[in-house]
């Protein structure tokens, strides 16, 4: 809730100047007409949290004057004012009824502004009342009319109020988006205390994301710049954050170190401010066993939270404070309080609800002497009763404990599945990894003895049959030389075979090229190729792995297809390069596929995968079959891969 009152605190600094109160109430002395309607609304605002009485005077006082001299923005501005006192008070059907009123009149007088400011006014209502949809709803429309007025201001308090109340929803990715966008508008324009606030939200995201790490990088930040901006409330907001986080991570020493300081930078007027920081201390000292200590500063929160009725603010406090009584043993006080809390956390999103909340509580003050006399006379049945309600205290305690202890195991077995599926990732990576660095060694290896063939081999057959041919013309002699012709024949199919040099040196279109002419030269089949790019600059992890590929598909409709034609055609389009092999043979049942115990398949599929690539197989009996390889060529994946 503490990001409720943030909230509040800019939009009343937004919509009064920079002067101070003396100086307003001065000039209020001798002002008279609109001016002094003016002065009227800024002191109004400068005093709500200070003076509500006072705060009301003044806007009671504005509204009549503007009434008499027909001024509709002085006359709106002090309902919208009342409405806000209204609304901190707890009181939201008069808060209700103003906002409204006030929101109803902008749209009368085509006064977008206000009207703008209405919206962001119910929105706040509904927010404080727990009605986080409904505020949703009204931010989003101040957001539309911000834009439709190009107000860069104004965009940027919607965007970050539809932020916030995406953290309420426990939408916390959604918070972020607009956090992030709303950081960006912010840092164009340079305001400090605005950047130091998003930078503050988005580490609230990022903690409630599980990210504790990335959450305290942004909070830092926002300290450096509310610091910078000398932004005392930003500051004691972004440390009572950072205290949370270490009070999680265990660092209990520390998260009271910056408890303490973010009580000491909060003014007084923002006392709603402090019940955050009360609470929290509460709860970590509850949670070190050091219960006296939290019970001082449960009270505190409790002060507060009696000071201001909002409800919207005291689930944490009553909690607190009965789990602290609870330990203490002073079991009447955390039963009182439990109820108190279950009261609350029941109706708080019923604005009907609070109000009868607030009738009673004042019934019973009137009431309180006549109840003490009643529960003298009935003081034995009282300790009966109160003997059933600390049994069924403890039981609750014990539900309530078993719960948590539920909700954290759930928590940490979430923990340990990321956990195991970040590492499963990183073992994947690193096998296809492995196989690349296999893969590539296989092929510097073809290459290798390839070029040993090729270079060594065939010139000593080339230079053995120099050597027999300069014998003489006799049989034997020619004999021989048949014999060292079909060897060096032998050699350079078999070099060709494991790295065509057309492959390496002209790129992958001429080596399919030479891949055609080969198929067609058997006479078996007829073979075509439709490429209209060369594809000289593709990677060679990709031109080797994609050629033998086609290889490994060309032989397999060679070898069982017995099929008579044959067509093969490359194509890049879109930043990815696309293969299809197609034939008219005799096709085969595409199931058996995917059952194959094959080398030939596991190598056709595992090389796509390095290249994260996609394989289509279609073919129908009778029918031929057809065969389609799309890889990225811009795919970071495979840049990796192929670097």
């Amino acid at each position: 809730m503490k990001v409720t009152l943030i909230f509040l605190m800019i939009f009343i600094a937004h919509f009064s100047n920079g002067q101070d109160l003396d100086s307003l109430e001065r000039k209020l002395d001798d002002a008279t007409g609109t001016h002094r309607v003016d002065l009227l609304n800024q002191i109004a605002f400068k005093l709500i949290f200070n003076d509500q009485e006072k705060s009301l005077l003044c806007s009671n006082e504005a509204i009549q004057l503007a009434s008499a001299l027909e001024y509709t923005e002085g006359y709106i501005s002090a309902i919208y004012t009342k409405g806000i006192v209204f609304d901190i008070r707890g009181k939201l059907d008069s808060s209700g009824h103003y906002f409204r009123m006030g929101y109803e009149l902008s749209k009368e007088n085509d006064l977008k502004i206000l009207e703008s400011r209405g919206l962001n006014n119910l929105g706040m209502m509904s927010w404080n009342a727990g009605k986080f949809e409904q505020a949703l709803a009204y931010f989003i429309d101040a957001l539309k009319l911000f834009e439709s007025l190009g107000n860069e201001s104004g965009i940027s308090k919607a965007v970050s109020n539809i932020g916030l109340i995406y953290q309420e929803l426990f939408q916390y990715e959604k918070a972020l988006d607009f956090n992030f966008r709303s950081l960006q508008m912010r840092l164009e324009d340079g305001n400090l205390d605005h950047i130091a606030r998003s930078y503050n939200n988005i580490g609230i995201c990022f903690k409630n994301l599980n990210l504790p790490d990335s959450a305290i990088y942004y909070y830092q930040l926002g300290l450096d710049h509310a610091k910078r901006g000398n932004s005392l409330q930003v500051q004691s907001s972004i440390l009572d954050n950072l205290a949370n986080i270490f009070s999680i991570q265990g660092n209990f020493e520390r998260a009271i170190e910056n408890h303490l300081k973010s009580i000491a930078l909060a003014r007084d007027k923002e006392a709603l401010g402090l019940l955050a920081s009360y609470n929290n201390l509460n709860s970590l000292y509850n949670k070190i066993g050091n219960y006296r200590k939290g019970l001082v500063y449960g009270l505190k929160a409790d002060s507060i939270v009696r000071s201001t009725n909002n409800l919207g603010h005291s689930q944490d406090t009553y909690q607190n404070l009965a789990v602290t009584y609870h330990h203490l043993e002073n079991f009447v006080a955390s039963k009182d309080y439990f109820l108190k809390w279950g009261s609350v956390k029941d109706s708080i999103f019923s604005a009907e609800s609070a109000k009868s909340i607030a009738e009673m509580q004042e019934k019973y003050e009137t009431e309180k002497k006549d109840q003490e006399i009643r529960l003298l006379r009935a003081e034995t049945q009282l300790k009966d009763l109160e003997v059933a309600q600390t049994r069924n205290t403890l039981l609750f305690l014990v539900v309530l404990t078993i719960l948590i202890l539920l909700l954290g195991l759930l928590y940490f077995n979430r923990y340990k599945y990321k956990q195991k599926a970040r590492v499963s990732e990183i073992r994947e990576r690193n096998q296809a990894l492995r196989f690349r660095a296999v893969v590539e060694a296989e092929e510097k290896e073809r290459e290798r003895i390839a070029r040993e063939l090729h270079d060594s081999l065939g010139q000593l057959l080339s230079t053995a049959r120099l050597s027999v041919s300069g014998i003489g013309e006799n049989q034997s002699v020619k004999s021989s030389l048949k014999v060292l012709d079909k060897a060096v024949d032998e050699v350079r199919n078999i070099s060709h075979n494991m790295m065509p040099s057309a492959l390496m040196n002209l790129g992958l279109t001429a080596a399919m090229r030479e891949m055609i002419r080969s198929i067609n030269s058997s006479g078996h089949i007829s073979a075509t190729l439709d490429s209209p790019n060369e594809f000289k600059e593709i990677p060679s992890f990709i031109k080797v792995g994609l050629y033998r590929t086609i290889q490994e598909i060309v032989n397999n409709a060679l070898k069982y297809s017995e099929a008579t034609d044959l067509k093969i055609c490359m194509t890049a389009a879109g930043g990815s390069l696309e293969v299809t092999v197609s034939d008219n043979g005799k096709g085969f049942d595409t199931n058996v596929v995917n059952r194959s115990e094959g080398m030939g398949w596991k190598n056709i599929h595992t090389r796509m995968e390095l290249m994260s690539g996609n394989i289509d197989i279609s073919s129908e009996i009778g029918r031929g079959s057809t065969i389609t390889l799309n890889i990225p060529l811009t795919d970071g994946k495979v840049e990796a891969l192929a670097s």
